[in-house]
């Protein structure tokens, strides 16, 4: 949907504003219809099933808190489109324009907020069948080959941690 024959499309229907809230809503879309209809490939036997399983659920569980606390790194509101369609329901200006440099670039080409959570939530399965190593291998290529993250990326994102640390100590002490 970030092809521009989309994004015209999207245009010429006056939803332009809206644009990223319908590439989110189709995503999302996409993803249950595939939740929805998984089939198993071939038998369920596992390929891994280790007898101890409280560590892989640690390290699921460690997942989820990796991409929960890397969501706040960034302005998910912006992320969503919800930002835009506010101010243009608001007849106020994109904020776009108005973000620093840095966070204009990461988002040009950062397509998810987060990446180590994913990976360690693919991988750290208690049971892992064929159907579920299938999804992670398509989605940890995925995520490698269209997750261009470079030093000045890291660099911004670690200057926003620091300033959300600094912000939050200030508040509770």
């Amino acid at each position: 949907m970030s092809l521009p024959i989309f994004k015209n499309l999207i245009s010429n229907l006056g939803l332009g504003p809206a644009q990223r809230c319908i590439y989110v809503i189709c995503t999302c879309l996409a993803l249950q219809f595939l939740m929805s209809y998984w089939q198993p490939i071939g038998e369920r036997s596992p390929l891994w099933s280790p007898q101890s399983t409280w560590l892989f659920l640690l390290l699921h569980s460690i997942g989820w808190v990796f991409i929960a606390g890397s969501v706040q790194l960034v302005d998910y509101n912006e992320l969503l489109g919800l930002k835009q369609v506010y101010y243009y329901i608001m007849g106020v200006d994109p904020a776009t324009p108005k973000l620093s440099p840095s966070l204009q670039r990461l988002y040009s080409h950062f397509r998810h907020p987060v990446f180590i959570g994913p990976m360690i939530v693919l991988w750290m399965q208690p049971v892992m069948t064929l159907d579920r190593l299938l999804l992670a291998v398509i989605w940890t290529t995925y995520l490698v080959l269209c997750h261009r993250l470079d030093d000045r990326d890291h660099q911004y994102l670690k200057e926003q941690f620091q300033l959300k640390h600094h912000y939050l100590s200030y508040m509770y002490h």
